[in-house]
C-alpha cells in the first residue's frame, strides 16, 4: 500500500494551494457544517483506518508513515460512552530530528 494521496485521505475535492489544506466536510463523513476539532479529528483517523483496513500491509510497507491500528472497545465516563481506543502509529526516519515535527513523518 503506497502511502494515501491528500483526495484518497481526504475526498476528492481536497486541495492544498499555498499552504492552505481545503477539506469538504461531507466528504469525511460529516454531515454538520459546524464539527468540533475532535470530529474533525476523530473523522480524519476513521477514514485513515477505514481505507487501510483491507490492506495487511500497511503495517510492513515503509512508504507509510501514519498507520491507525484496529480498535478496543470499552466503556467509559460512568458506563455512559463507548470507548473506541484507536493507536495511531506515526513512521519516522531515523534519527529523526524530534518526535513532535511532523515533517519527519515518513511520506
Amino acid at each position: 500500500m503506497a502511502d494515501l494521496t491528500i483526495q484518497e485521505q481526504c475526498g476528492v475535492s481536497a486541495t492544498i494551494s499555498n499552504g492552505v489544506l481545503s477539506i469538504t466536510l461531507i466528504e469525511l463523513g460529516l454531515d454538520t457544517t459546524t464539527p468540533s476539532s475532535s470530529q474533525v479529528l476523530g473523522a480524519l483517523m476513521l477514514k485513515r483506518y477505514q481505507l487501510q483496513e483491507n490492506n495487511t500491509t500497511a503495517q510492513d510497507d515503509v512508504t507509510v508513515g501514519c498507520v491507525v491500528e484496529a480498535p478496543f472497545l470499552g466503556f467509559a465516563r460512568n458506563d455512559s460512552q463507548i470507548n473506541a481506543r484507536y493507536t495511531v502509529n506515526l513512521y519516522k526516519i531515523a534519527p529523526a530530528t524530534s518526535i513532535s515535527d511532523p515533517d519527519d513523518i515518513v511520506s
